[in-house]
């Protein structure tokens, strides 16, 4: 209610009616504000938990807040600057923070996130460096970095397809989407996938982690092959600690194109070695290697 209070206070000495007051009133939350007005954030400012303002029609201030849409395709309030979303064409008023060319992400129609990065953090290579603008520097969820240069692109590191640029998908094999041995989803990390051409999108066997392999293909020095019962292996990174752990094949997808993979303790199934893929009486479950009985 501190806004409501300043708001108030401010219309008491200033002649203002209550409604004018509220109308724009920096918030928190809909606590802050009284009646039909409710508070208002943008993209941006939910996202930067940033304050909003008290309105009575539901929408953000043309113009006005940051995030929002321009009004006329300007921004009414000077400390802002129009952006326009390249996909949809949609301008919103952001502040610059800064940079020459901020961006938008996250853009609904009615307001964004705005991004803000000095040329400086869109760096590449030392001799290929790129800037904010370039066809080659991206914003991926808050964040800037330049494209991989064209020639090196396929296979390389990616976090989505906009990392890749245009022609290529960013492919993930089940070892690369989650870590099995993370018992809760939102305990689970993604790693990098691969980019991938768009008229070869499948993960590269032999070679990506995860990916399937046969005996032409083999694997990375830095990895090794983990067989199945129904006769597919796959490449899984070798453990820190081979002498203690040993990889399996946790699980893999109906075509057999990709598995995860897991790290088991050799004791775990005593003198056994056995997953639950290879070995019926062996129950890997929510990351816990061991044998069942015999």
């Amino acid at each position: 209610m501190r806004w409501l209070i300043l708001a108030f206070t401010f219309a008491t000495f200033a002649g203002c009616s209550l409604a004018d007051s509220l109308e724009n009133a920096p918030c928190d939350g809909d606590d802050d504000c009284l009646g039909s007005y409710t508070c208002v954030k943008t993209v941006h400012q939910t996202a930067s938990a940033l304050p909003g303002l008290c309105r009575d029609d539901g929408k953000c201030a043309a113009g006005q807040q940051e995030g929002c849409v321009t009004a006329a395709g300007s921004c009414t309030d000077f400390q802002l600057t129009v952006v326009t979303d390249e996909s949809t064409g949609a301008s919103y008023c952001c502040a610059t923070g800064g940079a020459a060319n901020p961006s938008v992400t996250m853009a609904d129609g009615a307001s964004a996130r705005c991004v803000a990065c000095p040329s400086d953090l869109c760096t590449g290579d030392a001799d290929e460096p790129c800037s904010e603008g370039d066809a080659r520097c991206v914003v991926t969820s808050g964040g800037c970095g330049c494209r991989v240069p064209a020639n090196e692109i396929e296979n390389s590191d990616c976090v989505d397809a906009a990392t890749c640029g245009e022609g290529f998908v960013c492919t993930r094999t089940l070892e690369q989407e989650a870590e099995p041995d993370e018992p809760l989803p939102e305990e689970q990390e993604q790693e990098p996938g691969w980019c991938r051409p768009d008229d070869m999108p499948e993960c590269v066997g032999g070679s990506q982690v995860g990916c399937r392999t046969d005996g032409t293909m083999g694997c990375l020095s830095s990895q090794n092959y983990s067989c199945t019962a129904t006769g597919r292996c796959y490449c899984c990174d070798d453990p820190a600690d081979s002498s203690n752990f040993t990889v399996h094949v946790y699980t893999e997808t109906g075509s057999g194109e990709s598995a995860a993979c897991i790290e088991c303790r050799r004791s775990d199934c005593a003198t056994q070695t056995c997953t639950l893929l290879e070995d019926a009486s062996c129950v890997v479950s929510s990351g816990v290697c061991g044998c069942t009985p015999a």
